[in-house]
């Protein structure tokens, strides 16, 4: 009985070798990962000044983000240039692949003026990040009544 069985295997077997001869080997090539956070481009601000008593009493950062896969999120980075700290803010969708974050001049420290830099930092949804070069176009004002 063992002899037939182990005579039926052999069989098996060869039958398995012949069946697979002549086969082209395949072979399986990873899909590269993404590994590239969001494109932040066309940013574009609502003035090139703001104060706390005079209008505009705030500026609106617009910018358009796109990814490959979707995006997680947004964030605008903010601070007046002697700070040494920046505040974030989150960005709004607005529209299609565009995001917007407003400030008020209310909102920044008490007696500091000058230029407002900021960056956007956006997520997608692989938690791939990209940041903006800093932009420094932007001048908080003290408004002097004439």
């Amino acid at each position: 009985m063992k002899q037939s069985i182990r005579a039926a295997a052999i069989l098996f077997f060869a039958l398995a070798v012949a069946a697979c001869a002549g086969r082209e080997s395949v072979s399986i090539t990873p899909i590269p990962s993404d590994t590239l956070g969001p494109d932040i481009t066309r940013i574009l601000i609502s003035s090139k000044s703001f104060s706390r008593d005079c209008v505009p009493t705030f500026i609106t950062v617009t910018a358009t983000i796109t990814d490959g896969s979707s995006l997680r999120g947004a964030v605008l980075w903010y601070r007046l240039e002697n700070d040494t700290s920046y505040t974030q803010k989150g960005m709004e969708h607005i529209d299609g692949n565009e995001y917007s974050a407003s400030v008020a001049a209310l909102d920044l420290p008490v007696g500091n003026y000058g230029v407002w830099e900021f960056y956007i930092a956006a997520t997608d949804a692989l938690g791939n990040l990209s940041e903006s070069q800093p932009d420094r176009r932007v001048e908080l004002l003290a408004c002097v009544a004439n």
